[in-house]
């Protein structure tokens, strides 16, 4: 009746309307809960739960106590009861732009204070009158401890879809929105909850002690966060706060946001810390960290053809007690990804940091390749010069030609150019997934150097044997967990490996250089170049890898 009365702009109707739902509760809920109100998690319970048969959820909403069917439903209704109200406030902000007409009328259904006074006493009133109250209600609505299908299609959500339906006429874009999956009241709330924001305010204890219970998740804390750092940014981008503009200069506007926001970075950092707790205090799942192990084994081996794997002539696994053992770590790693208490979905984190370790072996295995003494040095003053002393070495069979990625860059530009230049140096463009180009038979690997302007040539015949060591669960790294001293929320994963290689030296692993033209030797061109080696990924104890860049996507969408 309230919202039907507002869309036809009767106010008579609309008083009297306003006065019936808020008498509605006196003639209703007249059952006395005080006790289970104080001693259960009561502020949570939805009517929906009601339909709900999960022992487990109000075992924890009871705090372990005896069960009150009676008590339980009385509480839902007067929850329920609360709610309507707050989300028929809503409504009238979304549908209404003359806010002197209906501030009487919001006012009232907020505070449950009758427009036309019986002259009995209403008992058990329950005012709406503070920001910490809205929010409690807003967390409510929200339905965050049943994310997923059961929140999207919640009894709220349907009540606001009637609303914004009746209104369909009047609907202002970007407020309300057709399709009840898709209502939201964000908007609404933060005009509602800034304008009781003349001082900075804390969520209650009551709900604290909520958030910090096992109703809600881990996963549901950080969707609280997120959507309470969405409702700072409607606040920081609202321009015009309608129901403060008719009693407020701007100067006191923006102190009620700046307390608002304020108030709520204070709550996030509360959540954020209950969140940190749990991480401390979960242990790490084993399981999923040898699922890691595993997959990163098998993608690491299954393809023999994959560079620089393809190097080698046989991959021996049946030595022991040859290689010594080694670390890579992926620093700052967050802990929460493979905690076994209450860990969130993540999406491929199995594949995706499987991947990223196979593919920082194939890194650790390069290095070894390139760390080899060169046979020879040769300096060229272009580049042409490089590619046609490449030709003439073309006898040398299963030639490659690993680059630095300056060399690659110029490989690249040569291949964009001149067709007939490219026939005379005998460039095909191969691109594969392995080497982007040939030079007569001479297969060109990019970014697989590590001094500038620089490049090896060499043949796949020096490479005899890959030689990989075992651990005892049969997969080729053992991967285990140190947390920070200064952060326990992350920490180092490190990636144990035993294997090393086999060369025939007496097999062409020639340096090839491009230095300025005043530089007359190639030893003096060695010496220039070992003097400016940029100390890259290849020689630290460190590989940057897909692994790495998995990790900062994963961060990112924690944010």
């Amino acid at each position: 009746m309230v919202v039907e009365s507002l869309e036809f702009d009767n106010d008579y109707a609309l008083s009297w309307s306003t006065d019936m739902l808020i008498h509605w509760k006196d003639t209703t809920l007249d059952i006395q809960t005080y006790e289970e109100e104080y001693l259960w998690h009561s502020e949570v319970i939805d009517i929906e739960m009601l339909s709900k048969n999960d022992f487990d959820l109000w075992f924890k909403i009871r705090k372990g106590g005896d069960e009150n069917v009676d008590s339980t439903i009385s509480i839902a209704m007067k929850n329920a009861y609360v709610d309507v109200r707050f989300l028929t406030v809503c409504s009238i902000l979304a549908n209404s732009d003359d806010i002197p007409r209906v501030k009487t009328y919001i006012d009232a259904l907020l505070e449950e204070k009758r427009l036309y006074p019986t002259g009995t006493i209403d008992t058990q009133v329950k005012s709406i009158n503070q920001a910490s109250q809205l929010l409690g209600i807003y967390i409510r609505y929200k339905n965050f401890n049943f994310s997923g299908i059961d929140g999207e299609f919640s009894w709220q959500k349907k009540l606001l879809e009637n609303y914004s339906r009746k209104f369909s006429q009047k609907m202002v874009s970007g407020r309300m929105y057709a399709g009840w999956y898709n209502v939201s009241i964000d908007n609404e709330f933060v005009q509602l909850i800034v304008s009781y924001s003349s001082s900075k305010w804390r969520l209650s204890k009551r709900w604290l002690d909520i958030l910090e219970s096992n109703i809600y998740s881990f996963s549901n804390r950080v969707d609280i966060i997120r959507d309470f750092r969405s409702l700072i940014d409607i606040a920081k981008k609202t321009s015009e706060y309608k129901l403060l503009y008719s009693e407020k200069i701007t100067q006191e506007i923006e102190i009620y946001r700046e307390n608002f926001i304020e108030s709520m970075e204070d709550l996030i950092n509360k959540i954020e810390n209950i969140n940190n707790y749990h991480i401390v205090n979960s242990n790490i799942d084993q399981e999923i960290i040898f699922e890691i192990a595993e997959l990163a084994s098998n993608s690491f081996l299954e393809d023999k053809a994959k560079f620089p794997i393809n190097m080698f002539n046989t991959i021996e696994r049946d030595k022991s007690e040859l290689i010594i053992t080694n670390e890579i770590y992926a620093i700052d790693f967050e802990k929460f990804y493979i905690m076994s208490d209450d860990r969130p979905l993540v999406n491929n984190l199995v594949e995706g940091c499987g991947q990223g370790v196979a593919s920082s072996l194939r890194t650790i295995v390069l290095r070894k390749i390139v760390t080899n003494n060169p046979t020879s040095y040769k300096s060229f003053d272009s580049l042409d010069n490089m590619l046609f002393f490449i030709l003439n070495k073309i006898e040398i069979s299963d030639a490659v030609l690993l680059c630095h990625q300056s060399i690659s860059d110029l490989i690249f530009y040569l291949l964009n150019g001149d067709e007939e230049n490219l026939k005379k140096l005998q460039i095909t463009k191969e691109y594969s997934e392995e080497y982007f180009c040939k030079i007569g038979g001479c297969e060109v690997y990019d970014n697989s150097f590590n001094i500038s302007d620089s490049c090896i040539l060499t043949t796949k015949e020096r490479f005899e044997a890959l030689i990989i060591e075992d651990f005892e669960d049969n997969n080729i790294v053992d991967i285990s967990f140190s947390e920070n001293e200064q952060d326990r929320t992350k920490g180092s994963l490190s990636f144990d490996y035993k294997l090393d290689i086999e060369a025939d030296k007496s097999k062409p692993f020639i340096r090839l250089s491009l230095v300025p033209e005043s530089i007359e030797s190639d030893e003096e061109a060695v010496e220039e170049h070992m003097d400016a080696v940029i100390q890259e990924e290849l020689y630290e104890n460190k590989v940057t890898s897909n692994m790495n860049r998995f990790l900062k996507f994963l961060l990112a969408y924690r944010k």
